[in-house]
């Protein structure tokens, strides 16, 4: 059994290190145009579409290494860690000065911030209990977007003092993770699965091969579940990079409020989402306990729900915004407060899907697949992603923030699809995985130390 103490510091030490990795990501949207403007680069979001590019391009390697080792796990982790601390505090000190300093460090900070995910979820399967995994891997997911929306309230806010010390800030952050994780210890691979838990051993000798990586993606939960990433992605990476820069920016047909104003409102109407997280997590498990494809049914709901509000919010028609400090006379007008409360409800409703997808990912694949599986699904994320970010760039200069931003949900719907067809696979992948960690427990019994080592 894993004991409470080290179950509940290893989850905080996963969310915390998963808070600061998304912050990363972040930390740039809220001063993109500001670093189009400084750099002298019209299409400065093609430096992040880049970042994206190679933080997949990376990923299936750390999500293979992961799965190779065990022991290991952490080390890599500080070195990634390490990476991206080095990153901030060159940018912190005022080295970069141009465009390719700045293409550089990013490029840096992607490859490194890329180790985070297949570790990260490697090592939550090992500590999450079974029948609360979607609400364990909820935890994740809320860690994400607050260090997602920490990162733009930060920059947003810092950045007009100095837009260096929002890196500063994320270095010091980045250097306490560090301290942290050196400490501790992390239980052995597969300890929480239910015919584990009550086996004493230090080390799970089972590890991934080559000839693994085609047979999980033949595995048809694995294939629904990685192709609907790419389609539910690309809405929210536009939204995700362009809703503040729609409030704040003077171009584009965007709103004009200034930037800490508009980071503040942004970072508020989409946190419906960490509500969603919560409520969705625990609705998840509750009907998972009732039947196994109960997840999957609360992800593909949530799925579809969430694009009418958001879609809805983008029809609402907002004016310029023409003062230069707060005029709460503009937040209170009935069209603001429509786009704001139907823009919350959108984010909320579309909270079930992240949490419920990691946990489908432990639920069918084996311990030794998971790292490699969590890399899989940020690659088909980030392919998602980088789509959107291109799509944002190149249309939004064409036809406005507001109509690319609102015409992008209908891929949500696209996603919502895809999840229905994982309700009929999952049952099956599920029990299989269940089969084989309950023969090889079996064996161990007998056997001894063939499958593990005590």
């Amino acid at each position: 059994m894993i004991e409470k103490w080290q179950y509940i510091l290893g989850i905080f030490i996963i969310y915390w290190t998963a808070f600061v990795a998304s912050m990363t990501f972040s930390i740039v949207v809220p001063i993109l145009p500001f670093l189009r403007d400084i750099f002298h680069f019209s299409n400065i979001g093609f430096i992040e579409a880049i970042y994206i590019f190679l933080n997949t391009a990376s990923l299936i390697f750390w999500g293979y290494v992961t799965d190779m080792v065990e022991k290991r796990r952490k080390l890599i982790l500080l070195l990634g860690i390490s990476g991206w601390t080095l990153s901030a505090i060159i940018v912190s000190a005022g080295f970069v000065t141009n465009i390719s300093t700045y293409l550089l460090i990013r490029s840096l900070m992607a490859l490194s911030s890329a180790v985070t995910s297949p570790i990260l979820y490697s090592l939550l399967g090992d500590i999450a209990e079974y029948q609360h995994r979607t609400w364990t891997a909820s935890g994740i997911s809320l860690a994400l977007i607050i260090g997602n929306g920490g990162g733009i309230l930060l920059s947003g806010i810092i950045s007009e003092i100095d837009w260096k010390l929002s890196f500063l800030v994320l270095a010091l952050l980045s250097l306490g993770t560090i301290t942290v994780l050196i400490f501790y210890k992390f239980p052995p691979r597969g300890k929480a699965e239910p015919e584990l838990v009550n086996i004493e051993f230090t080390s799970y000798r089972y590890h991934i091969t080559a000839k693994d990586i085609l047979k999980l993606i033949k595995i048809r939960t694995n294939l629904w579940l990685l192709l609907q990433g790419i389609f539910a992605l690309i809405p929210s990476a536009i939204l995700s990079y362009y809703l503040v820069s729609y409030l704040s920016d003077t171009k584009y047909h965007g709103l004009g409020i200034p930037l800490s104003i508009a980071t503040l409102l942004a970072l508020t109407i989409a946190s419906g989402r960490i509500f969603g997280y919560i409520f969705f997590g625990w609705l998840a498990d509750y009907m998972f306990q009732r039947r196994v494809n109960g997840r999957v049914y609360v992800a593909t709901i949530s799925m579809f729900l969430q694009a009418p509000f958001m879609l809805a919010a983008f029809f609402i028609p907002l004016p310029y915004y023409t003062k230069n400090i707060f005029d709460v006379n503009y937040f209170i007008t009935i069209n603001f407060l429509a786009f704001a409360i139907l823009f919350f409800i959108g984010s909320f409703l579309g909270g079930a899907p992240a949490p419920t997808r990691r946990a489908t990912l432990y639920d069918v694949n084996l311990p030794e697949h998971r790292g490699t599986m969590a890399s899989l699904f940020s690659i088909t994320d980030q392919i998602g992603a980088t789509l959107g970010v291109f799509i944002g760039t190149l249309f939004i200069t064409a036809y406005g923030y507001k109509t690319i931003l609102g015409a992008s949900t209908f891929f949500y719907i696209i996603a919502g699809l895809i999840w229905l067809l994982s309700i009929h696979t999952v049952n099956l992948d599920q029990s299989y995985v269940r089969k084989v960690i309950q023969q090889r427990t079996n064996f161990f019994r007998k056997a001894g130390k063939k499958i593990f080592e005590v």
